[in-house]
């Protein structure tokens, strides 16, 4: 190998940014932030755009985070923020500069990590969320209609037509004005 020439794998860099937080969290460990039920994990990264995109896990916050690909070494700057564009949408990042990994986009998830009771639990939704960033975005939905007690997006969905009711009506749609009062309107299907 010539030196100069090596560069990190993506998995190292991963590893590197999971190491410097387990380093973080013997500082952090005491503090009344920390959730000692929970422990530092990289959950569920995977390469997009260039980037490594996945979920840090902490005993006192779980973020979104980026790892930036070269062009974004040249605009990036720590203290800045960026904006992402993933399959389910735009999320902005505040970019830091972290010791022994350098740049990192952030997106908070969680502040605290007291709604888990176990590592296993952050561990899921960490997951869920690395998964659910690469999902398409979702249009958004239509009307909901009710017949009696059922609530339905199509008026001739099986749950609606399961209970026989002879009529459907649609469900009328909240929206709110600049006054931050709300107006009512009927949306017909």
């Amino acid at each position: 190998m010539v030196l100069g020439t090596a560069t990190l794998s993506e998995e190292d860099s991963v590893q590197r940014l999971a190491n410097a937080y387990r380093r973080a969290a013997l500082k952090v460990k005491g503090m009344p932030i920390y959730n000692p039920t929970v422990a530092v994990e990289a959950v569920g990264f995977r390469e997009h755009e260039g980037r490594q995109v996945g979920v840090i896990v902490t005993p006192w916050f779980m973020n979104l985070a980026v790892l930036p690909c070269a062009a974004d070494m040249k605009v990036w700057a720590a203290g800045g923020s960026v904006r992402l564009v993933f399959p389910s949408g735009a999320y902005d990042f505040v970019v830091s500069n972290l010791e022994d990994v350098g740049l990192i986009g952030a997106c908070s998830l969680f502040s605290t990590m007291f709604e888990f009771t176990d590592h296993e639990a952050a561990q899921l939704a960490a997951q869920t969320v690395a998964d659910a960033v690469f999902e398409a975005e979702q249009p958004a939905p239509g009307p909901w209609y009710r017949a009696g007690s059922c609530w339905a997006a199509d008026p001739q969905s099986l749950a609606c037509r399961a209970l026989r009711w002879p009529s459907v009506e649609p469900l009328p749609l909240v929206r709110a004005t600049t006054a931050g009062q709300s107006s009512r309107e009927r949306s017909r299907p």
